[in-house]
């Protein structure tokens, strides 16, 4: 299923003419605050997460709140640990390129969210404490909302094992096929740490567990 997202993402993606040399200057220019630079940024990434949403949307995909989705990706190329998406551009390819690969992963990791939320009948992993039933669509919502609070390679595991149910060496591979370095100590202990923490969470929106 993951390789199919893959696909249509790939075939959505439109190339832009522009040089790589310009690409350079462009976000160059962005990052020392020019603002017809910043402009011209904004329009360009906005317009290449919109023609990827419209994509997978012609494909039947839905998604719960398009909108924010639209400006989450925006903040997380231009703004997120300062720009740093945008400073580790090298032109070593289109700045469209490279941009494509981070709208793929963040469109990738919200349609799985969505597969995810649209069948509840998947349980929640035994990382997420399990005596808790009731109300499973505030429950899984409730999730999210902890998930995306973390760091983009902190949601990518914690998802691939409560959600996908990966093993380590799965989710390493996975991480490595979005440019994350992952390796199985790091797993086993922000899973140790989010245990906690997540119970914290829910517990304090109204989820009592067992101690």
């Amino acid at each position: 299923m993951l390789l199919c997202i893959q696909t249509i993402l790939a075939v959505l993606f439109t190339s832009i003419t522009r040089t790589k040399t310009s690409d350079i200057r462009l976000v160059q220019d962005f990052l020392n605050g020019d603002a017809q630079a910043q402009w011209q940024l904004h329009q360009e990434v906005d317009n290449l997460v919109e023609k990827a949403l419209q994509g997978l949307e012609a494909k039947g995909s839905r998604f719960r709140d398009r909108a924010n989705i639209r400006q989450e990706i925006i903040v997380t190329i231009m703004v997120n640990d300062e720009a740093t998406v945008l400073r580790k551009f090298k032109g070593d390819s289109k700045l469209s390129t490279y941009l494509w690969s981070v709208i793929r992963f963040k469109l990738i990791d919200k349609l799985r969210q969505e597969m995810t939320i649209a069948n509840r009948k998947e349980e929640l992993s035994e990382d997420i404490p399990q005596n808790v039933r009731e109300n499973p669509n505030e429950l899984f919502g409730l999730v999210d909302q902890f998930l995306d609070r973390l760091s983009e390679k902190d949601a990518f595991i914690l998802r691939a094992k409560w959600f996908d149910h990966l093993d380590y060496d799965s989710i390493c591979r996975e991480a490595a096929k979005h440019n994350l370095k992952v390796d199985k100590t790091y797993i086993g202990n922000l899973l140790f740490k989010m245990r906690k923490k997540i119970s914290g969470f829910l517990k304090n929106h109204g989820y009592e567990f067992d101690t």
